[in-house]
């Protein structure tokens, strides 16, 4: 379900979450955070998922977070985040995109996420 990145990620998101007292869930449908009237749109995100979402104990989104590796150099790939940034943009809904590191100062990062949220 998670690529080694995503779950050394995972532990270090998960110990910030529970000491906020808030939900994570990974890889989540991107239908399911988006409500898309536009189909063309919809068809664009049916199949796509972000990798992990933090909500309220009452499952209300709070944030959204993509944890970007070296493919996101990528000029496909970053055509797809300029569109998930704005569908995420017009649906008010944040998203914060986290670069992969080899090492995640949890303080930091428990930083970033409180001014996301």
């Amino acid at each position: 379900m998670l690529t080694q990145t995503e779950l050394k990620f995972y532990k270090i998101l998960k110990q910030i979450t529970d000491k906020l007292e808030l939900n994570l869930f990974c890889q989540v449908a991107m239908y399911e955070l988006i409500n898309s009237k536009d189909y063309k749109n919809f068809n664009r995100i049916k199949n796509k998922s972000i990798d992990f979402v933090i909500t309220e104990k009452n499952c209300k989104i709070k944030l959204c977070i993509e944890l970007d590796d070296n493919t996101h150099n990528q000029q496909k790939r970053i055509e797809r985040d300029n569109f998930i940034n704005k569908i995420f943009a017009e649906a008010n809904t944040k998203l914060l995109r986290i670069k992969t590191q080899n090492y995640y100062d949890i303080e930091k990062l428990e930083s970033v996420i409180k001014e996301s949220l």
